[in-house]
């Protein structure tokens, strides 16, 4: 039976619970001798082999341990299966071993060689306390593979010419690659001169790498995209070394575009920090060489040149002004940028086209923001898997500085793609991964420190990274619930009790006056009695007071740290809100129950 039966099946104890006169049992109650103990899902405790394990032996079976009693008959042909990654279907055999906890698929022959394979559990395996998987279960592993990968295109041809100075290229292999191997060394940019130039290596998919050069190239310039083989080259998932090497030489396109200030950092007549750094926003890639004083110039209310250290971004789109000694505080700062003939230069040697003035107060605020709370808190444990990590500061943020690139969540060296942005006022930095995290997964939050870090408003930034570690819930499935009355019921007898009945067992210590709510849709708290019934499954609400006939009420189930959570960790998707009306008269007719099992009769 699959996890939406076994859920249909507590109904029955929610009929009896919702009756006005019913006894809902203590906390901690059984829901009946002979019931099954449903006390989460069947979980996966070890397997072998290891998940994207490579070089496995041809001859290896794969065996599985879980954490109850499996049942033969849930491990039919449709529930285990072992595939090719292109999805054939490999001829075996299922064994039960291990006191029942164990299953051992043996392919009816040796694997092929050099071979991706997908393991598969259905999530309908059970075991004998009535518990399902949940969740499909996939291992994928690799065969023993002896031999190295070998680049098969490139977009980007040898001796090109008329190259596009802003594009990226693809290069795509026979194989999966090693993510580990893509480096400045195994994959790099350089012009005839031999000046290196930063790129982003991607592994858009497991055989294709997108090289993006961080800045823009220079107009009409030779350059060189290597890939490398040797005892430093790529290799593939088996650690085979990259079978020759690759050269592209190419020239740009020229460029006679002059580069525009499009921003400067802080906006004109900001007061700054002391120890800030201003920056300036160009809509193309310039050279940091040609900056000087003629071109940007610096100086206080007494004439005086502020010595400055420039700085450039990877993208050479932001260039940072770094002075050598902290502004004098309480004086004002005018910024110069010129254009024409004494002006910076892109890449291409075209002069900046447009000139900016601008004055800045220093004020005396020189104190680095401070983290004052984090959800989830360092180390926590049992984190739910849709969480959304808030980072609060005892002060406004620099909305510019919070983004992807400053706040970032990683289990191992592979980074969460999640949503950044302040909140509270900017006191707050929310992180909404855009998908659910993995289940009993250690996970890393980072906010950068430094200059090109998270700052204050002034220009104050975190003196070093700042790092939160946490492990998600081992549970893979979020809670389900049934709340009633039904959002929009009316007539609702005037005995009747509210009740949240959940598909796994709750944690009672969550269950609060905060994390589960009855108002009056005039306004005011409806005080009451909660229960935890139902082996820890149900939560009772009894007001102290009969409900007012005619009354519209309101029940607000919490979901997040701070609502209802199951004794997993996990927490509702999103808060549980319904709204009902209370009727005129009290409901004596006790109600009956009809189950029907895979369409089996009474």
């Amino acid at each position: 039976m699959g996890r939406t039966t076994v859920f249909a099946l507590l109904l029955g104890s929610l009929s009896a619970l919702t009756a006005c006169g019913g006894g809902g049992g203590n906390a901690g109650g059984s829901s009946g001798s002979g019931s099954p103990a449903y006390t989460g899902d069947l979980q996966v405790v070890q397997h072998a082999p290891a998940a994207d394990a490579v070089q496995v032996p041809l001859d290896a079976d794969v065996t599985v341990r879980f954490d109850g009693v499996i049942v033969r008959d849930c491990l039919t042909e449709e529930d285990v299966w072992l595939a090719t990654a292109a999805g054939v279907r490999v001829p075996g055999s299922v064994a039960i071993e291990g006191a029942g906890r164990d299953i051992r698929f043996t392919p009816a022959s040796p694997l092929a060689a050099e071979t991706d394979y997908v393991f598969s559990l259905s999530a309908f395996v059970c075991d004998t306390a009535g518990r399902v998987l949940g969740n499909e279960f996939a291992l994928v592993f690799r065969t023993y593979d002896a031999s190295p990968p070998h680049l098969v295109s490139s977009t980007l041809a040898n001796q090109s010419t008329g190259v596009d100075r802003l594009a990226s290229w693809s290069l795509t292999f026979d194989e999966p690659l090693d993510a580990a191997s893509l480096t400045d060394t195994t994959i790099y940019l350089r012009d005839v001169y031999g000046g290196s130039y930063p790129c982003t290596l991607t592994l858009a998919e497991p055989t294709r790498v997108v090289v993006d050069p961080c800045a823009d190239l220079a107009g009409d310039r030779g350059y060189i995209l290597a890939v490398a083989s040797g005892n430093r080259g790529v290799t593939d998932r088996a650690g085979n070394i990259l079978a020759e090497p690759f050269t592209a030489n190419f020239r740009t396109a020229p460029d006679t575009a002059a580069p525009r200030l499009t921003g400067t950092w802080p906006a004109a007549a900001a007061t700054l920090s002391p120890l800030a750094q201003p920056e300036l926003v160009f809509d193309e890639s310039v050279d940091p060489a040609s900056i000087e004083t003629a071109s940007v110039d610096l100086r206080d209310n007494f004439g005086n040149v502020v010595r400055l250290r420039v700085a450039a971004r990877l993208d050479q789109r932001r260039i940072r002004l770094a002075p050598l000694a902290p502004f004098t505080k309480g004086t004002t700062l005018s910024l110069t940028v010129a254009n024409g003939t004494a002006a910076l230069t892109d890449l291409s040697g075209n002069a900046l086209s447009n000139a900016t003035n601008l004055t800045w107060a220093v004020g005396s605020d020189d104190i680095a923001p401070r983290l004052v709370s984090a959800t989830p808190s360092a180390d926590t444990e049992r984190v739910s898997l849709n969480v959304a990590p808030k980072l609060v500061f005892d002060e406004p943020l620099d909305p510019a500085s919070v983004s992807a690139e400053t706040v970032l969540l990683r289990t191992g060296n592979q980074t969460v793609s999640a949503a950044v942005a302040p909140a509270d006022a900017g006191r707050a930095i929310v992180l909404d991964p855009t998908t659910t995290l993995r289940p009993n997964t250690a996970y890393t939050l980072t906010i950068r420190g430094g200059v090109e870090g998270v700052r204050d408003a002034a220009g104050n930034t975190l003196p070093a990274d700042l790092e939160l570690g946490f492990r998600t819930s081992t549970d893979a499935s979020l809670p389900q619930v049934i709340l009633l009355p039904a959002d929009g019921a009316a007539a609702v007898p005037i005995g009747s009790k509210v009740i949240a009945l959940f598909d796994q067992p709750i944690d009672p210590a969550t269950v609060t006056a905060e994390s589960f709510r009855v108002t009056r849709r005039s306004g005011g708290e409806v005080n009451g009695e909660l229960t935890v019934a139902r082996a820890g499954r149900a939560i009772l609400f009894v007001p102290d007071q009969p409900w007012t006939a005619g009354d519209h009420y309101r029940v607000v189930l919490r979901s997040g740290p701070n609502g209802v959570r199951e004794l997993s960790g996990n927490w509702l998707d999103a808060d549980e809100v319904h709204d009902f009306r209370i009727g005129f008269a009290t409901d004596v007719n006790r109600p009956v129950v009809r189950v029907s099992v895979n369409a089996a009769a009474d």
